[in-house]
């Protein structure tokens, strides 16, 4: 990883938000999502990069994010080969990707 030396790799798995439902009863079209960032101390990040799950089976980012793309394929790129060479199904296995490689879980549970 090409991290800056504050940063650590995070991800907020939000259908396990305890915030999640609230979202959802008001934005009934909003996507399950990952959220994934390069974290630094209190609430700040270099970049962030949302992954959503529209259920077909292969998550996509967000077209939201599409700055926070190219720095974090620049600074997590084994996180893009997994991605790729895994393939993952759902958020769960995005997950396990990031477990893989020592992500920090800051999931508000």
């Amino acid at each position: 990883m090409n991290l800056p030396l504050d940063a650590v790799l995070a991800y907020s798995f939000e259908p396990e938000a305890r915030y999640w439902p609230s979202i959802t009863a008001r934005e009934p079209q909003l996507l399950p999502d990952i959220i994934i960032e390069a974290k630094v101390p209190g609430d700040g990040c270099y970049w962030e990069i949302v992954i959503e799950d529209d259920g077909t089976g292969s998550p996509r980012p967000s077209p939201h994010c599409r700055e926070g793309l190219a720095e974090a394929r620049a600074q997590v790129p084994e996180f893009f080969a997994a991605m790729a060479e895994m393939r993952p199904r759902d958020l769960k296995g995005i997950r396990g990707i990031l477990v893989m490689l020592g992500a920090v879980d800051i999931t508000m549970r």
